[in-house]
């Protein structure tokens, strides 16, 4: 009894099979094998018909200039410009304006400021601002754990925003001698 495995082994040998090109062994293999296995012997017959068939047909008669009509259309075809598709013009666009300096200048300057921009607005949405002494906020901690009246609070804050900050007399540097 033929198995799956022998099938998948002969199946591709069938066409030659009957076109009479295997080796005496080979061809005896396979005979072997259709003379057991239903489908196989099937797809063996379904090309021995095909073949009787083609060989019914009558053979086509080609004009004399055939094959220089063809291989003129084969060369024009060849030869005619193709059309561009948009990532080809896109690809051809980008690589000529790279190969000009003030273009890799352009994108280097660019690219520095897409990194700039949002530092410089990260640290001025904090309070950070270069030239000028950082805002002190006062949290919930501070308010709730503080002895001070809002009075004494609002007085500090007023002499701390008219003087320098970190100044003697601001009142942020312990006096004496550190």
């Amino acid at each position: 009894m033929a198995t799956i495995r022998d099938c998948k082994r002969i199946q591709p040998l069938l066409s030659e099979y009957v076109d009479g090109t295997l080796t005496e062994e080979q061809a005896w293999t396979v005979q072997m094998h259709v003379s057991t296995c239903a489908v196989c012997s099937q797809i063996a017959e379904d090309f021995t018909a095909t073949t009787r068939l083609l060989a019914a047909l009558p053979e086509p008669k080609l004009s004399e200039n055939f094959e220089a009509m063809l291989a003129k259309r084969l060369a024009d075809e060849s030869l005619q410009p193709q059309p561009l598709t948009l990532w080809t013009r896109c690809k051809s666009v980008i690589v000529e304006a790279w190969h000009r300096p003030s273009v890799r200048m352009g994108m280097a300057t660019g690219t520095v400021l897409a990194m700039i921009v949002p530092m410089a607005f990260f640290a001025t949405s904090k309070g950070i601002v270069p030239g000028k002494a950082p805002v002190a906020t006062a949290t919930p901690e501070v308010i709730m754990g503080s002895t001070n009246s809002l009075e004494q609070l609002l007085t500090e804050h007023v002499t701390y925003a008219s003087s320098e900050p970190f100044s003697e007399h601001s009142g942020l540097l312990p006096s004496g001698d550190l």
